[in-house]
C-alpha cells in the first residue's frame, strides 16, 4: 500500500501536470476570441488600442509554449506514476525535477514584466552600496541560520 504522503504528493503532481496541460490548450483554442474580445473593450472605453500591445497583452498561446507546457505536464504525470508505483528513482528525480519546473516558471514570469524606468528610488547595483548590502544581507541570514546550533551545541552535550 502507498503511504498516504506519498499518494497526496503524487495526486498534486497529478494536478500541477493536468494544469500545464489545460491551461495552454484552451490558450491555444480561446485566445485569439479573448484577444478580439479584449480588443473591443479597449476600443469601447476609447482607449488607445495600442495599450494592450504596449503591456504586452495576448492572450493567445503559441506553438512553442504549448508544446514546451505539455512536455513539461507529462514528465509530471511520469514521475507521478512513477511515485505511486513505488519506484524509488521517481522519487529522488521529483526531489531534482519539481525545484527547476518552479524556478523557470518563476524566471518565465519576471522576465515577462516590462522594465521600469530608473526613478529617485531605483537602487542603482553597479555601486559598492548594493554590493554592501547583498553581503550584509547574507552574512545576517548565515548568522541565523548557523548561530542557534552553535548555541545549543554545548547545552545539547552537556545533556547527553
Amino acid at each position: 500500500m502507498t503511504p498516504f504522503t506519498v499518494l497526496s504528493a503524487s495526486m498534486l503532481q497529478l494536478a500541477l501536470a493536468a494544469t500545464f496541460v489545460v491551461i495552454p490548450a484552451v490558450g491555444r483554442r480561446c485566445g485569439p476570441y479573448a484577444q478580439w474580445a479584449a480588443e473591443s473593450e479597449v476600443a469601447r472605453q476609447k482607449v488607445p488600442a495600442a495599450v494592450l500591445a504596449e503591456h504586452r497583452i495576448n492572450f493567445g498561446a503559441s506553438r512553442t509554449s504549448v508544446v514546451v507546457a505539455v512536455s513539461i505536464g507529462l514528465c509530471l504525470a511520469a514521475l507521478a506514476s512513477l511515485n505511486l508505483a513505488g519506484n524509488q528513482g521517481g522519487r529522488i528525480v521529483s526531489w531534482i525535477f519539481l525545484p527547476i519546473v518552479f524556478i523557470l516558471a518563476l524566471a518565465g514570469s519576471l522576465a515577462r514584466q516590462a522594465p521600469v524606468p530608473v526613478s529617485a528610488g531605483t537602487l542603482p547595483t553597479h555601486r559598492p552600496q548594493f554590493v554592501g548590502m547583498v553581503a550584509g544581507v547574507t552574512v545576517v541570514l548565515v548568522a541565523l541560520t548557523f548561530l542557534p546550533a552553535l548555541a545549543l551545541a554545548p547545552l545539547a552535550e552537556g545533556l547527553s
